[in-house]
């Protein structure tokens, strides 16, 4: 249900900026938004607070905000504190940057391995990984060492486990189903 929710918000904040020829602006204001956010937890727990009414949080985003973001984004957020969705936003600000990237023809792979990866083997995984998305590929890493070794690779809400971690895991899940007679 949450992400329903957060991509409903993303969709229209991304037809909003494209439709007011506002993409490049809106982009670089929710990067500076997120970065805020990121930050400055508290806040995002202040908006969460149960005793303070809608009108208080309302007050507050215009008060914090005002004349640092555009009326649109700022009209998105009191939006959803509005609806009491306030705990939606971060994900709502990440999917309309994942819909800007989409447009632009970009995808981003995260990458988790055993160890870090080189440059020289970003660099092939990236020209591997564009040759078969036929896409702009951006990589985001990550160092997992109970991988053990190989790579899981995540595009969008698809995952590929190609570790040796997760090749045990599915022989261990292969050997439970087997029936000894």
């Amino acid at each position: 249900m949450a992400q329903l929710i957060e991509s409903r918000y993303a969709t229209a904040l991304f037809e909003l900026a494209y439709e007011t020829g506002q993409i490049d602006r809106m982009e670089k204001e929710v990067v500076q938004l997120i970065e805020i956010l990121e930050q400055e937890k508290e806040f995002m727990n202040v908006l969460q607070h149960p005793h303070l009414t809608q009108e208080e949080k309302v007050s507050l985003l215009e008060q914090v905000f005002d004349n640092h973001i555009n009326k649109e984004l700022k009209g998105l957020l009191v939006i959803m504190v509005r609806k009491n969705r306030q705990a939606h936003i971060q994900g709502v600000l990440s999917l309309f940057l994942e819909k800007i990237q989409e447009g632009k023809g970009i995808v981003t792979v995260k990458v988790i391995s055993a160890i870090p990866l080189s440059q020289e083997q970003k660099n092939n995984l990236q020209k591997k990984l564009h040759t078969s998305l036929q896409k702009q590929v951006q990589l985001e890493t990550e160092v997992d060492a109970t991988l053990i070794g190989g790579l899981i690779l995540q595009v969008g809400d698809k995952r590929i486990d190609q570790s040796l971690a997760g090749e045990l895991k599915a022989f261990n899940q292969h050997l439970h189903t087997l029936q000894l007679v």
